[in-house]
């Protein structure tokens, strides 16, 4: 069970290269836009996809725009660097983004 909750918890950093952004936004006033986001990246020679959780671009830690081309860090837990590394999609949280 420890070593389950410990593997979860850890933590590693991934570069990866963006090949494709697809970006929907919908706005809601005052408070901004709701950004949903969905990446094609290239690791180690794979072409993947990362799903984000949809965010509000005028909360705090909210990262830059990314664009093709752009070389990004990723904190990933071992389970989502697994899957990452396997060709499969994940879905992650924009705060999962290194600036």
């Amino acid at each position: 069970m420890l070593t389950l909750l410990l593997t979860s918890t850890l933590t590693d950093t991934t570069t990866v290269e963006i090949i494709n952004v697809d970006r929907n936004e919908t706005t809601l006033g005052r408070r901004g836009h709701r950004v949903t986001e969905s990446w094609q990246v290239k690791v180690e020679g794979k072409t993947v996809t990362i799903d984000f959780a949809p965010y509000h671009d005028r909360m705090a830690n909210t990262p830059k725009f990314r664009k093709s081309g752009d070389r990004v860090q990723l904190n990933l837990n071992l389970k989502e660097k697994s899957t990452l590394t396997s060709g499969g999609t994940i879905h992650l949280q924009i705060s999962a983004v290194k600036d």
